[in-house]
């Protein structure tokens, strides 16, 4: 348990092996995100592992299999090791690596106490009834996480900037809620807003049966078009003078475009199974996102 039971195993804990504990979280979460840490520098591999182990680590909370007093206390913990970050003194070595996330890149505690709320608010089912309540779903657990990346890449602050990360972070998570519809149907969960459920003349509840394959499959055709929509406006948006210092989202966006390229290409796959990505094609994206920056 990645919460208050750690904090004694993190009494003594110095700084390098604070980062290599974030560094461990991160490696064992098996995450594509790690490949675009490459091309940067020591001190922000640094800092995006202290994000990404936290966003796994409030993540793992919530998807456990535990009772809500038990979530509600893990997260409550975090809570405050949050405001004990921000104090600048801790023991547990998660909060250490937040510590250094806030002070070197100006990560605040408002942004990261946004983004435990998004990921807690799974904790009960989320039923999203129009466009914006899914937009304001996805900017609690994808789009604040981008808007503080931009701080760790060096990106200029700019609403236009901010903005361009929110709308990735949309298309990010849209992306992975197309990819996962069975998963989250095992769950009870149903993330597309009921009002466009509606047009296709669906509900949750009969999205995956096979008596409504049509309609389905229509639906999420126009899903993948909204999503492709939230990509373009992102990177129509991004300032073109931090080319350079976007590349690590290129690559992340690479990634995801992919994906949802082999959603749309074939909607009805995902009815039956998440879309995955093969070795050698993320090798490949890699490779192909370096040849366009070069």
């Amino acid at each position: 348990m990645e919460g208050a039971d750690a904090v004694s195993k993190g009494a003594a804990m110095t700084q390098g092996a604070s980062s290599r504990y974030t560094e461990r979280v991160v490696k064992e979460s098996g995450s594509t995100f790690a490949w675009s840490f490459g091309s940067l520098s020591r001190k922000q591999r640094r800092g995006m592992m202290a994000l990404y182990a936290f966003c796994r680590v409030v993540d793992d909370i919530v998807d456990e299999a535990w009772e809500p007093l038990i979530k509600e206390k893990q997260l409550l913990f975090w809570r405050n090791q949050i405001q004990i970050a921000a104090g600048g003194t801790s023991q547990h070595p998660l909060t250490i690596e937040l510590g250094f996330l806030i002070q070197n890149f100006g990560v605040t505690e408002e942004e990261l106490t946004t983004l435990l709320d998004g990921v807690a608010a799974d904790c009960q089912p989320v039923t999203p009834r129009t466009r914006a309540d899914l937009e304001r779903y996805c900017y609690g657990v994808a789009s604040i996480v981008g808007i503080m990346c931009l701080r760790i890449f060096g990106v200029s602050q700019t609403a236009a900037a901010r903005h361009a990360a929110t709308q990735l972070g949309y298309a990010f998570q849209c992306t992975n809620i197309l990819r996962d519809v069975t998963t989250d149907a095992a769950t009870g969960r149903c993330y597309f807003p009921s009002q466009e459920l509606v047009e296709f003349n669906l509900t949750p509840e009969t999205l995956l049966d096979s008596t409504h394959h049509s309609d389905a499959v229509a639906f999420l055709e126009k899903q993948c078009d909204q999503t492709w929509g939230y990509f373009n406006a992102a990177w129509a948006e991004f300032p073109k003078s931090d080319s350079a210092k976007l590349y690590p989202a290129r690559i992340m966006s690479t990634y995801y475009e992919a994906i949802l390229k082999k959603i749309a290409q074939d909607p009805a796959a995902v009815l039956k199974a998440p879309v995955k990505l093969g070795l050698f094609r993320k090798i490949g994206l890699l490779l192909w996102a370096g040849l366009k920056r070069s």
